[in-house]
């Protein structure tokens, strides 16, 4: 079998002597190199305003020359930066079998970073809620109004047939939705 590694191979071929022709040997010798995966669809979770790189989480496709998947991690190359805005970072893949494949440098990818005050489309959830309970911040329409009654304090919620009954003072930071 030929090998499939990366590594130094030799291959010798051998002709034993006959009627016709002496003996003879001859080797050459080659290297297969390691690859390096191709990265598409990278994409990134957002992360709140204050947080750090690592607090996003990486995702997308890694595949060998024949098309097959890489396994193995993404990561920022700066995880401890903290953004102040949405912007592009560099990130690595870091394939499993490092015997194999190096390490893929993939370019930038997009973290959106949404502050727990801001209200983009202003429709009385800061833009922080509506990701962690997976709505569009950029769209009043996204949020449910399904006839669910809830309330949000700061990141619990909290349901109930009936809204329960908070003295004005203590109201801040509360959102009622139907």
């Amino acid at each position: 079998n030929p090998p499939t590694e990366a590594g130094s191979y030799t291959v010798v071929a051998t002709l034993a002597e006959d009627a016709n022709y002496a003996a003879a040997t001859n080797s050459v010798s080659f290297t297969i190199a390691k690859a390096t995966p191709f990265l598409s669809g990278v994409s990134a979770t957002p992360i709140q305003e204050g947080s750090t790189l690592a607090s996003s989480t990486i995702s997308g496709t890694a595949v060998n020359s024949a098309n097959a998947t890489v396994a193995g991690s993404w990561s920022f190359q700066t995880p401890s930066t903290q953004p102040t805005g949405t912007a592009s970072h560099s990130f690595l893949f870091t394939p499993q079998d490092n015997n194999n494949y190096h390490t893929a440098s993939g370019g930038a990818v997009s973290v959106a970073v949404y502050s727990d005050i801001l209200d983009t489309d202003e429709d009385g959830f800061s833009d922080w809620e509506e990701i962690l309970i997976g709505k569009n911040p950029n769209s009043a329409n996204s949020f449910p109004t399904n006839g669910v009654t809830g309330r949000v304090f700061g990141w619990g919620w909290v349901t109930s047939g009936d809204p329960i009954q908070i003295p004005e003072s203590l109201r801040s930071g509360y959102r009622d939705w139907e």
